[in-house]
């Protein structure tokens, strides 16, 4: 009989393991589950144990979010907050943008984010002008709420060199006036004329944006994520530096830049303690991440049919898909997963042809290559993934912050309803995760699986109801099928012995309550048996 340990008791364990569903105590130890079962059991194999009393609670495990921009999003955080919950016009826009000006030196940049021209009384993008009005003495940009989006002011637009001479990119779009003027509107690829002058962020400056998106992701249960892009090692540096230094918890697992793996990356994937000197299972280097259009309330996700309320406009794609397709080849040929943006079907469609040449080329068993989002997605395409064994992260969120609008401008009717195909993806038998993209939307791991599970837009409406899941699956979404998608289904996901003593504490259970999963409140997040956040008392 072993001795020591956490056993955490008095609690609706549902372990998303179909081999033993339900339990009500958990024995950590060292960081990993030693058993799962009823107390008195527990109590008899660790003799000493610490004892938490959860009081009643619903444990499962801690949600690993499958899409995200974790760091990206800390530094968000501190950028002017210009959504619809805070902006109705373009004038209240620039109010803020203007207070921020008065509080930054001039010269130095005024950067704000979340802007959506559908949501504002102009119905418009704003435009350097209007940028212009309030920080004259300032390059300012504003990010879409997509971030597949900028608008840019006079000044950022001629600290970049960009002018009516620029020519167009062809992964993106300079929105010119009816004299060939650039508005300031920039799209997909052409963002990144002017993001190459925007101050990069040091050392200090990234481990204040884990910090933050630290404190935002803990108290919603997330215990692990896979962030979506990272295009520099000093990135990767800021996330060991802050494992070091015991200031995160949480377990990273990074979707790489190609030049990244192909420069001081190197041969270098999977778990990435060793290279850095700090504990193995918190820090991995994941699949290769590439993107083939844009978003779709951006008007750059790529489409076999035009926009719903635009029909000369069918997106962007980033790549000519031949180029896709050699990209793909290249990495797949050395045996790297491998992660692609796809929201429109014809991006999707791209994707599985270079994913498809690859595999061909040069089969693997067990390549796990992955669609984001994949919004989109026909049945034909569905039916091609499942033969191809590609899995899919898929964004839910999309319903309920943009679903109203996918159906009467963006899509369609017909189109919206049939959206994050997820009962169609699960009939298949491909395996997907739920994430928020956040910062795009924010993160709320039990509003994904509510949407999963009811399918419903912030007014309320039904948007494809045949596309619903049981909350078991749902809540697998979060769980075991969103570590498969990084090969860690072994590690976590599961409330069984060996794997981490990764939990969420619930004060309330999801599936007992299917219509109220949104506003069950998380109690506590548990990483390696330790308690790293938990619900303030009240008063």
């Amino acid at each position: 009989m072993a001795t020591g340990g956490t056993v955490f008791l008095n609690a609706t364990v549902r372990t998303l393991d179909p081999a033993n569903p339900l339990a009500s105590a958990v024995l950590a130890r060292d960081g990993k589950i030693v058993a799962v079962g009823d107390a008195a059991e527990l109590r008899r194999q660790a003799a000493g144990a610490r004892e938490v009393d959860l009081g009643g609670a619903t444990v499962l495990p801690g949600f690993i979010e499958s899409h995200n921009h974790f760091l990206f999003a800390g530094i968000a955080f501190t950028q002017v907050d210009v959504r619809a919950d805070k902006v109705a016009s373009i004038g209240d826009l620039q109010n803020l943008l203007r207070k921020r000006a008065l509080e930054t030196e001039r010269g130095g940049w005024v950067i704000g984010r979340g802007y959506d021209q559908t949501l504002l009384a102009e119905n418009r993008h704003p435009t350097r002008h209007d940028l212009d009005e309030v920080t004259p003495e300032h390059p300012s940009v504003i990010f879409h709420i997509s971030y597949h989006a900028l608008v840019a002011n006079s000044m950022a637009l001629e600290l970049a060199g960009l002018d009516r001479n620029t020519p167009d990119d062809p992964g993106g779009e300079i929105l010119r006036d009816e004299h060939g003027d650039p508005t300031g509107v920039l799209t997909e690829d052409a963002m990144r004329i002017v993001q190459r002058v925007m101050p990069a962020m040091d050392a200090a400056g990234m481990r204040t944006a884990i910090h933050a998106a630290r404190d935002q992701f803990l108290p919603t249960g997330v215990s692990a994520v896979h962030d979506a892009f990272i295009g520099k090692r000093e990135e990767i540096d800021a996330y060991a530096a802050a494992i070091a230094a015991g200031e995160l918890p949480i377990r990273a697992y990074l979707m790489i830049a190609p030049e990244l793996y192909d420069g001081e990356l190197e041969g270098q994937t999977g778990d990435l303690g060793g290279l850095y000197g700090i504990p193995p299972g918190r820090l991995f280097a994941g699949p290769v991440k590439m993107l083939q259009d844009g978003a779709i309330q951006a008007y750059t996700a790529a489409l076999t049919q035009p926009y719903y309320d635009a029909p000369d406009r069918y997106g962007v794609k980033i790549y000519d898909p031949a180029v896709l397709t050699e990209k793909v080849v290249y990495h797949h040929a050395r045996g790297r997963q491998i992660a692609i943006h796809g929201n429109g079907d014809a991006a999707i469609d791209d994707i599985l042809d270079a994913y498809e040449a690859a595999i061909t080329a040069h089969p693997r068993s067990d390549h796990r290559h992955r669609i984001e989002h994949c919004q989109t997605a026909r049945q034909d395409q569905l039916e091609r993934m499942a033969r191809l064994g590609v899995t899919a992260s898929v964004f839910s969120n999309h319903l309920w912050y943009f679903g109203d609008r996918h159906i009467s401008r963006f899509l369609g009717p017909e189109r919206a309803f049939r959206m994050e195909p997820l009962a169609s993806m699960t009939a298949l038998g491909i395996r997907w995760g739920l994430h928020s993209d956040c910062p795009v939307t924010e993160v709320d791991p039990l509003l994904s699986i509510w949407l999963a599970v009811n399918r419903r837009t912030s007014s309320g409406q039904q948007i494809g109801e045949t596309e619903r899941v049981s909350v078991e699956q749902a809540l697998r979404g979060f769980g075991p099928d969103s570590a498969y998608l990084m090969f860690q289904e072994h590690n976590h996901g599961t409330l069984v012995a060996g794997q981490y003593a990764d939990m969420v504490v619930l004060g309330g259970d999801p599936v007992a309550d299917p219509e109220g999963i949104k506003d069950i409140p998380v109690k506590a997040t548990v990483v390696a048996g330790e308690i790293v956040w938990e619900e303030p008392l009240a008063g």
